[in-house]
């Protein structure tokens, strides 16, 4: 309602200015290391808590890189290559809300 209220209004974006954060995915060539950077926004986090004992390795966890076999750099060294893939904070909200993922979905136990 209050969305639907502010709509017309100077402050029709007061939610997104409040909650909304900003991620950064980086995809990074082990072999030119030529970076590739994406941003999004988000208006909640997401992390999931499946064998962690505090918030901040649910964090680590999420900003940990992956590695992505036989990935061709198209904008580098053009080679096929291992890339390193990452998340990281862009931008921090004035408030942020942490979904803590505890549930994992999966069609054979459906």
């Amino acid at each position: 309602r209050m969305e639907i209220a502010l709509k017309n209004t100077s402050r029709k974006y007061l939610f997104q200015d409040i909650f909304n954060g900003k991620t950064a995915s980086e995809k990074i060539c082990s072999d030119c290391g030529n970076t590739k950077t994406s941003v999004s926004e988000f208006p909640f986090l997401t992390l999931e808590i499946k064998d962690c004992k505090t918030l901040e390795e649910c964090l680590q966890r999420y900003i940990k890189a992956d590695e992505i076999e036989d990935y061709k750099c198209e904008d580098g060294c053009g080679k096929k290559v291992t890339l390193q893939n990452r998340s990281c904070l862009a931008g921090s909200p004035n408030v942020l809300i942490v979904h803590l993922k505890r549930l994992d979905f999966s069609f054979e136990t459906f």
